[in-house]
């Protein structure tokens, strides 16, 4: 018997490595969505170059906006 080996899309294994970075655990992304750990572990590597630059422009996002929110602060600090 030939045993053919599940095809993942991109998508799917980005979902799958977000709700990781989310806090579930790789068992219960196993029992719900049927990947094998071993097999979320390889996706960790193979993805890890583009999961660090999201997380990476997410963060200079965040720290923009905290500059624009202080920056209108002050602003309105002048104008008072």
């Amino acid at each position: 018997m030939n045993k053919r080996s599940k095809r993942y899309t991109k998508e799917f294994k980005m979902l799958i490595l977000e709700l990781l970075e989310d806090g579930r655990t790789k068992k219960s992304l196993e029992n719900e969505y049927g990947v094998a750990t071993a097999t979320i572990r390889k996706w960790e590597k193979e993805f890890k170059g583009i999961i660090d630059k999201k997380y990476n422009a997410n963060e200079a996002l965040n720290e923009i906006m905290d500059l624009k929110r202080k920056l209108q602060q002050e602003m309105e600090k002048i104008k008072n």
